[in-house]
């Protein structure tokens, strides 16, 4: 289930647009809103690559894949409402991971063969936050979503160094299984 958050609550209300994802993930919203600033909200399901439950994925205003790379990014720049801010800032922090700004408008799944450590990087950090959201709900008995939420909060909060030391052990870990 995929959302337009229109108010920026980080839930879905009614009235706003939604999609159900296809078997591939991609999901298409029929509104006349306007969907600038917006930030894109998908919830439950499972990552058909992982096999990783996802409670709680989060793309940033103007990034269509809603990804767990895309998820960190929402929550490195959350805030930033000037569009050229949201942008260097977008940038500085996908520079961090050892990507590039243009990869939040690429489909993990379709450059797999050309450029595996996308998708890796994502799996990776999808299947420790989910793991870790499970768990921790579980102990706490929270809601598993907004464990899950915190979590890529706190990650992307990470400097560049922890950042990058996170992904490269998680997509090490993902190619050598």
């Amino acid at each position: 289930f995929v959302y337009a958050d229109l108010n920026g609550n980080g839930a879905y209300d009614n009235g706003e647009p939604s999609a159900t994802t296809d078997e591939l993930g991609a999901y298409t919203f029929s509104t006349t809103a306007s969907l600038a600033g917006v930030s894109i909200i998908a919830e439950g399901g499972i990552d058909q690559d992982t096999l990783a439950p996802v409670e709680f994925l989060k793309a940033p205003a103007g990034v269509t894949y809603v990804t767990p790379i895309s998820s960190l990014a929402a929550y490195a720049t959350e805030g930033i409402t000037d569009e050229a801010e949201l942008e260097a800032s977008l940038t500085s922090f996908m520079t961090s991971m050892n990507f590039a700004f243009e990869d939040l408008a690429v489909d993990p799944v379709a450059v797999y063969e050309t450029d595996p450590a996308l998708l890796e990087t994502g799996a990776a950090i999808l299947t420790a936050v989910a793991t870790s959201a499970s768990l921790l709900a579980g102990f706490t008995e929270s809601d598993e979503k907004l464990v899950a939420s915190d979590l890529f909060q706190r990650i992307a909060q990470k400097d560049a160094t922890e950042l990058q030391a996170f992904t490269s052990a998680g997509s090490q870990e993902t190619t050598a299984s």
